[in-house]
């Protein structure tokens, strides 16, 4: 249950009463009754006005993916669980990076671990598909022992012991996921039984007549040479001598502290010369940051943080999605996007730009009022990303030598990727 005073508060404290009506129309329906929904909220808007973000820059299409989706995301959904959430095609451009890259050069083959795959595991797939002669191994903690759809699409996938790790409506909106979580035990039990119902079956997929499927060690059914999968997370895989290690949409959720530990993890199980990657993206290689670090002497070396420019004035709610106050990477990017903003000239081009952009594709173009809004109910996720990931390039390609000028002008040693993303040294930064 949504309490519209919560929202009123954080709407005076940190945009003095001027967010779009539109934008607070979605969010008065978060579950306001959970501690850990109104500590993000806080905490997201706390991170935007760090960014320098004002209320013209939010738009309806935020504000429903707040109130639907936001309290479905987080680990108080799920026990205190990472949920396993990817989108296929997430990492075109850093499977680009990694094919080519200033610290590894150009390489025809090498391994990788992608770590925090999530499932299914769309991301690790793509990689295997655009990386054709490399080892990949992707792993997460998540990883499911088997997977049941009930006869409405509905899925939930359970660990080896039959607990049950995560579930998902086939259309997620606001009714459907209440009518999964509002009981979750209950949720787990009824596709327990589903389960049941097709009694000891082997690995792979197994169709019930009623439209019902359960798929045994799902994950085996996507390996083939050079692609394998496994369960475990930071600081469990096995491994050694990787070239590569990617871990995207993870360290949301952990604190500085832990951070550390996982570097001189990370450090142990690379190359020497080898290359970490740690960040986040959404669809396409949008909303994306990461850190570049690179294993020399035994140790990892930061070598330089990248962002693309579509977090300067997002479409979605990556750029701001974290769980600790002390979150390296959400800091830093707020850093530089307040610096880009400051910069009067650069801000007006870079509206003019993105305006242009959303009205030609049809997503949250700005009204009359003055603020952005939504976009067709009837548009297929895909095809919104896919738009999606079309504005983030063309922003970044008109873009991106201005904002490395402002970023210069303010002390950084910045440039742009080999990818096109704004990039600035780790290794010499301003005061």
């Amino acid at each position: 249950m949504s309490d519209p005073r919560f929202v009123d508060r954080m709407n005076r404290e940190h945009f003095g009463g001027t967010l779009p009506p539109g934008f607070l129309e979605g969010v008065r329906e978060l579950p306001t009754e959970r501690d850990d929904v109104k500590a993000f909220v806080d905490r997201m808007f706390r991170f935007m006005n760090a960014a320098e973000m004002r209320a013209r820059d939010l738009s309806v299409l935020q504000g429903e993916i707040l109130g639907s989706l936001l309290a479905r995301i987080l680990p108080g959904a799920w026990q205190g669980r990472v949920p396993p959430i990817t989108v296929k095609g997430r990492h075109r451009k850093i499977d680009e990076l990694i094919r080519d890259n200033r610290y590894l050069g150009r390489r025809p083959s090498g391994s990788m671990l992608d770590l925090g795959c999530g499932f299914p595991p769309e991301t690790t797939i793509d990689s295997a598909d655009r990386l054709e002669g490399w080892r990949i191994h992707g792993s997460d903690p998540s990883m499911p022992a088997f997977m049941v759809h009930d006869p409405e699409g509905a899925y939930a996938t359970f660990d080896s012991r039959g607990k049950m790790i995560y579930c998902q409506p086939s259309a997620p909106t606001v009714e459907s996921w209440n009518a999964l979580l509002a009981d979750p035990e209950e949720t787990a039990r009824r596709f327990r039984m589903i389960r049941e119902r097709f009694g000891d079956a082997s690995p792979g997929l197994t169709e019930g007549s009623d439209g019902s499927r359960l798929f045994v060690d799902p994950a085996r059914s996507f390996e083939r040479p050079g692609l394998t999968f496994g369960v475990g997370g930071i600081g469990q895989v096995e491994t050694s001598e990787q070239d590569v290690v990617r871990c995207f949409n993870v360290m949301y959720y952990f604190d500085d502290d832990f951070r550390e530990k996982a570097l001189e993890w990370f450090a142990s199980i690379l190359a020497e010369g080898g290359i970490l990657l740690v960040g986040g993206d959404w669809a396409f290689t949008t909303e994306c940051r990461y850190f570049l670090y690179q294993r020399e002497g035994g140790a990892m070396r930061p070598r330089e943080f990248s962002f693309s420019l579509d977090n300067v004035v997002p479409l979605g709610l990556v750029p701001f999605f974290a769980l600790h106050e002390r979150d390296r990477g959400l800091n830093l990017l707020a850093r530089l996007v307040r610096t880009l903003r400051r910069d009067a000239g650069f801000l007006a081009r870079y509206y003019g730009v993105t305006d242009g952009l959303r009205a030609e594709h049809e997503i949250c173009p700005r009204g009359a009022d003055g603020f952005y809004g939504s976009v067709d109910p009837e548009m297929d996720p895909g095809e919104l990303w896919s738009r999606a990931g079309e504005i983030s390039d063309t922003i970044g390609s008109e873009l991106g030598a201005d904002a490395v000028a402002v970023l210069e002008g303010a002390g950084w040693d910045a440039g742009l990727n080999e990818i096109g993303l704004v990039s600035v040294s780790l290794e010499s930064p301003p005061a």
